[in-house]
């Protein structure tokens, strides 16, 4: 198993919260023994050197926006995998937490069944108000979809063999943005290859919580990432012939 995400981090955000986070995760993941690699956007000395002390392979971004950044890391992970049936994780970050949870992919990949593997949180109730209801609806929106309860706006995953091709190969026809791991998701289920959703106890950081609280800036991005998501999976249902109206 091994971790892929991106990073940005300047001087104005070393003492902010998503960086101490994002080195949390980094601790973690390093006291569980997971690699990490990142792709990083100019983030400056104090980041990268933090993030070196604790393992992390860090490469430089060569393509500009999220999807790109994206996909790079996860072309990083494969080439560092110790094999094709390695998994490799996408999270953001930040989500420090859910390093805690991660062990429960490892019964998945000795089974060599299931080549995606998505998390169902128990509880939203340690999230922001707004993070909980964007959360329920994509939910809801899944159940549309899918015909099932799944975690559909929820970033962290698990992948490996044929599923890989569907994140490093996508090609956004929506802003390339948060669809750049979503999409491929519904892709990927769409084709009947093998997936599991691993139901998780997952807590969300206080810290994080308690800052983003009554923060309007953070509401009308949870209100347009949402929004973003909700019509490109629509859009990308109707092209997989998901739903028919």
């Amino acid at each position: 198993m091994i971790i892929a995400t991106t990073t940005k981090f300047d001087y104005e955000t070393v003492s902010d919260i998503r960086l101490q986070l994002t080195l949390r995760t980094f601790e973690l993941a390093k006291i569980y023994g997971y690699k990490v690699v990142a792709v990083d956007s100019n983030s400056d000395d104090f980041f990268l050197e933090r993030a070196n002390v604790l393992g992390v392979k860090i490469f430089e971004q060569k393509q500009s926006g999220m999807g790109n950044a994206r996909r790079e890391a996860i072309m990083h992970a494969i080439n560092t995998a110790a094999s094709i049936d390695s998994f490799i994780v996408w999270i953001e970050p930040e989500k420090c937490n859910i390093i805690n949870h991660l062990s429960r992919i490892n019964e998945y990949e000795q089974a060599n069944h299931y080549e995606l593997i998505l998390f169902y949180r128990k509880s939203l109730e340690s999230y922001p108000r707004e993070q909980q209801l964007s959360y329920s609806y994509g939910r809801l929106l899944s159940e549309y979809l899918l015909g099932q309860s799944i975690d559909l706006f929820y970033g962290p995953v698990a992948f490996r063999k044929r599923s890989i091709e569907y994140f490093t190969n996508y090609v956004s026809s929506y802003s390339d943005k948060w669809d750049s791991i979503h999409i491929p998701k519904l892709r990927i289920i769409a084709a009947h290859i093998p997936f599991t959703q691993i139901t998780i106890d997952y807590s969300h950081p206080f810290e994080q919580t308690s800052s983003e609280m009554g923060n309007l800036d953070l509401f009308l991005k949870r209100t347009e990432q949402a929004h973003e998501l909700s019509i490109a999976y629509i859009a990308e249902a109707k092209k997989l012939g998901l739903i028919h109206n």
